[in-house]
């Protein structure tokens, strides 16, 4: 990977859903097989995301949140981590900002989001 991005410091996500990009563009033909081309001339991958984090001290809350808002600028920027079946790094970004959710009754921290693979 070329240049540096921060990496993700705490464990793979517990759950990890690869989602699909459509990318082929299909053109129905009045007989025949139909046609099919590439609809880009490179693809990415996107997957949902979840950790669960078993500690809910505070030091776990506030270094989840540092990481997003200042090392990722908000959730904006790139950063590596494992994938968690290869275990190969990938550079990785949110889509959007991810839901941070915190029980009162269950000491878990949950942390998911829309992830989408930034190809360099």
């Amino acid at each position: 990977m070329s240049g540096s991005a921060p990496t993700w410091p705490f464990a793979c996500p517990t759950s990890w859903e690869e989602i699909g990009i459509a990318a082929q563009v299909r053109t129905e033909v009045e007989q025949g097989l139909p046609k099919q081309r590439p609809r880009f001339t490179k693809t990415w991958r996107t997957a949902r995301a979840q950790w669960a984090f078993r500690d809910r001290a505070p030091a776990t809350y506030t270094a989840i949140r540092d990481f997003i808002e200042l090392q990722l600028a908000g959730g904006v920027l790139a950063f590596d981590m494992p994938h968690p079946v290869s275990a190969a790094t990938i550079r990785v970004r949110f889509v959007s900002y991810p839901q941070i959710k915190v029980s009162a009754t269950d000491p878990t921290i949950t942390v998911a989001g829309e992830l989408e693979e930034v190809f360099t």
